[in-house]
C-alpha cells in the first residue's frame, strides 16, 4: 500500500491576502532620521505583555484598511517624486498599448530618467535620439510639461514644432492630463477656466504653457522648460538653406534664454 501526501502549495501568499489594521500615511517615529508612511499589518505571533499594539496581536480580526488604500497612496507619492512615478499615476493619450499592458519598458524609464535629470539641473540640456514609434512625444512633449507644472507653482512650459497646428496637438493632450481628478490629487492644482486653449493654457498654481511653430514668433516668449520636438517637416526641409538657417536663429533664441532646460 502506498501512502500518498496531500499537495502542498508553495511560494509566497499574495499581498492582497494579509489583513491590514492600520495605516500611518506620514510618521516621523517610526524610522529614525526619516519620513515615513507606516503600515500595521494585523496578526502577532510574540504576544509581549509589554506591546503598545495589543489590538494588533489577534491573527484573525479582519483588516481595517484595504490594500488599493495603500497602493493609492504609494501612487501618489511616487507620482510627485520622479516622472516614471508620474506615468503611473496618470492615464496618458498616446501611450503604446504594450506599455499599458506589461508596465514601463526599459528605453521608457532610461528616457523619462533623462529627462528627470534635466528638469533639476541648472540650465539643463537634453537632446533626445530614438527610432520612429518610440514614445519619445508621449514621455518628453506629453508628459513632461504636466509634471513639471504640477510639482513647481508659477513654472512656465513653451513646446515648440515645426507646425503650429502639430504643437497645438501635443498641447492638447498635455491638457487632458491636467484635467484628471488624479492629476489634481497629486498635485492640489487643476486647469484654470481662465485659460484652457489648446495652445495657451495655464494651471490654478500659476503654472502657464504655450505651444506654436518655432519659426511663429513664439520665441519672443520667456519659460522655465522649452520642448522643441520636430523642428523640421522631414528630409526636404532639413535640407533647405533657408528652412535651415530660420530654425538655426530660432533654436538660438530658445537656448539663450536664461534658466531654462531644453529638450
Amino acid at each position: 500500500m502506498t501512502a500518498t501526501s496531500p499537495a502542498v502549495t508553495t511560494g509566497a501568499r499574495p499581498a492582497d491576502s494579509l489583513q491590514i489594521a492600520g495605516l500611518v500615511p506620514m510618521s516621523t517615529v517610526d524610522w529614525p532620521d526619516h519620513l515615513t508612511a507606516t503600515v500595521f499589518l494585523q496578526g502577532c505571533p510574540w504576544n509581549c505583555f509589554y506591546c503598545h499594539n495589543q489590538a494588533l496581536i489577534p491573527a484573525r480580526t479582519p483588516g481595517q484598511v484595504a490594500w488599493e488604500e495603500v497602493r493609492a497612496l504609494l501612487r501618489r507619492r511616487r507620482g510627485r517624486e520622479s516622472l516614471t512615478g508620474f506615468s503611473d499615476a496618470v492615464a496618458i493619450p498616446g501611450r503604446p498599448d504594450e506599455a499599458v499592458e506589461n508596465g514601463i519598458a526599459a528605453h521608457h524609464r532610461l528616457l523619462m530618467d533623462a529627462i528627470d535629470t534635466c528638469l533639476d539641473a541648472a540650465n539643463g540640456r537634453l537632446m533626445v535620439f530614438m527610432p520612429p514609434g518610440s514614445a519619445k512625444s508621449t514621455y518628453a512633449s506629453v508628459l513632461t510639461p504636466p509634471f513639471a507644472m504640477g510639482r513647481k507653482p508659477g513654472f512656465r512650459v513653451i513646446g515648440a514644432c515645426y507646425a503650429t497646428e502639430l504643437a497645438r496637438k501635443l498641447g492638447r493632450r498635455c491638457r487632458s492630463i491636467v484635467r484628471q481628478p488624479a492629476f489634481e490629487r497629486l498635485f492640489g492644482t487643476r486647469l484654470s477656466a481662465e485659460s484652457a486653449a489648446a495652445d495657451e493654457w495655464s494651471l490654478t498654481n500659476g503654472s502657464e504653457y504655450m505651444a506654436g511653430g518655432i519659426l511663429s514668433g513664439i520665441t519672443g516668449n520667456r519659460a522655465d522648460l522649452v520642448l522643441i520636438d520636430d523642428p523640421v517637416k522631414g528630409r526636404q526641409d532639413a535640407g533647405s538653406p533657408v528652412i535651415d538657417r530660420a530654425s538655426c536663429l530660432a533654436g538660438h533664441a530658445f537656448y539663450n534664454q536664461p534658466n531654462n532646460p531644453t529638450v
